[in-house]
């Protein structure tokens, strides 16, 4: 009897908090992304984020551009003078693209939700762009590498005595 009514009142009390619960969640995952400050108050902790994707269009007066998706049109990103673009390599301007060409970069979220964009690189990645990526996946592989055989000789050591 006494197992029927402690397990009716647990029942009970996960009921009654769990909608709090899921609303402090929420609540959680949302802050951050409203007290962000503008990108020029940003901690150096804090990062942009990175996109990629094909224009879908192009608004030269209100400098955004927004990417294509297969549903249609998707994430729009404000141009500001703090936007660093190129163009295979060199300095570039807005003026500079056109629809479905390939972009990518790195954004900051607004606090008003807007994304404004850190830097904007037109057309595919260049040589020496995939180089350097190829580079810097070969060193951290490497590093990876050297890590695991320390951990193995630290792990054979430790087995001897």
């Amino acid at each position: 009897m006494n197992t029927k009514i402690l397990t009716g009142a647990l029942a009970l009390a996960l009921a009654v908090a769990a909608p709090y619960s899921s609303q402090a969640k929420k609540a959680e995952m949302h802050a951050p992304a409203q007290a962000m400050a503008s990108p020029s108050q940003h901690a150096k902790a804090e990062r942009p984020l990175p996109f990629i994707g094909k224009v879908g269009k192009i608004d030269l007066q209100g400098k955004r551009v927004t990417l294509a998706t297969k549903q249609g049109l998707g994430r729009t990103f404000v141009i500001t003078d703090r936007t660093v673009i190129t163009k295979a390599g060199n300095p570039g301007k807005i003026s500079d693209l056109y629809a479905q060409e390939v972009i990518r970069g790195s954004y900051w979220q607004r606090p008003d939700g807007t994304l404004e964009a850190k830097s904007l690189k037109i057309g595919p990645p260049t040589v020496a762009e995939k180089e350097q990526f190829k580079a810097k996946v070969r060193g951290k592989a490497h590093q990876l590498q050297q890590q695991h055989q320390q951990q193995q000789l630290k792990s054979s050591s430790q087995q001897k005595y």
